[in-house]
């Protein structure tokens, strides 16, 4: 008889220490489930500082856009006698020259028209190049519907000519203020040629100038149709702050239409 309640108490020993056992087995499987939790909460506070550290690098940004530079174009499309070819297989550098000096000069002291446009068709989508930008304290919309030409020099010795245009600027649809730009016309090759305005002062607010910079690298050329299309960057700095990139057309009032003088030969040069 003893030595069955021996064996009975043995065996509840045996079955309470595997009880034990098996708890203590299963604390660490309990641990080792919740550790990676824990351990990805941590993560994630470590992780937040670094996206809120993101927004002074994008408000920095907003005050200085990243304007990308003009398209440069392959070729450059002429139109005259109601055809169009490729520049480079119609005509000479010098000759292309003679006729964008002509076609200039015709239109001084008259409103050149600019518009966005599409680089395919040809086709204005609105009636003036638009420049987004900000001042410190709100957003502003700068238009530019026309330039006026003034004057155009040519220079001594080169295929260039300088250009003194006056900008029609406005802002949030307020004429503004703005000094005459010289912008230089440069027929560098067949297949290259380029405008650039360095820089011209406006007055945009009460506290101060802007100054605004433009270059344009010309595609396209219809001298029957008085039309200029180029691919183009302007940016403004200082006291207003933006930028813009994009395709326009120029539409000139006097046109250029092909005549049986025209004869390829070589650029008009400026007096000795």
């Amino acid at each position: 008889m003893r030595f069955y309640q021996n064996l009975f108490v043995g065996a509840g020993c045996f079955l309470m220490a595997g009880s034990v056992m098996a708890q203590e087995v299963a604390a660490p499987v309990q641990v080792s489930v919740e550790a990676p939790v824990i351990q990805i909460a941590e993560t994630e506070k470590m992780v937040q500082p670094a996206v809120r550290v993101e927004a002074p690098v994008v408000e920095e940004t907003e005050k200085n856009p990243v304007v990308q530079m003009p398209k440069t174009p392959y070729s450059i499309l002429v139109c005259r006698s109601k055809q169009c070819a490729k520049a480079e297989y119609s005509m000479t550098k010098e000759f292309l020259y003679n006729r964008l000096v002509k076609l200039f000069e015709s239109n001084l002291n008259k409103d050149i028209l600019l518009c966005d446009a599409d680089p395919v068709s040809h086709v204005c989508y609105n009636h003036a190049i638009r420049v987004p930008a900000q001042t410190n304290v709100l957003n502003v919309d700068i238009k530019i519907p026309s330039i006026r030409l003034l004057d155009a020099k040519l220079l001594k010795g080169q295929t260039a000519l300088d250009l003194i245009f006056d900008y029609n600027v406005e802002i949030n649809n307020i004429r503004s203020v703005c000094q005459s730009s010289v912008t230089r016309l440069s027929v560098d090759f067949i297949d290259k040629v380029q405008m650039l305005s360095p820089g011209f002062d406006c007055r945009f607010t009460t506290t101060g100038n802007s100054a605004l910079n433009a270059s344009y690298n010309i595609d396209y050329v219809d001298f029957d149709y008085g039309t200029l299309g180029a691919y183009y960057t302007i940016g403004a700095g200082e006291m207003v702050r933006g930028g813009a990139s994009g395709y326009l057309l120029m539409r000139f009032v006097e046109r250029q239409p092909s005549s049986e003088g025209d004869i390829n030969i070589g650029p008009v040069r400026a007096d000795q």
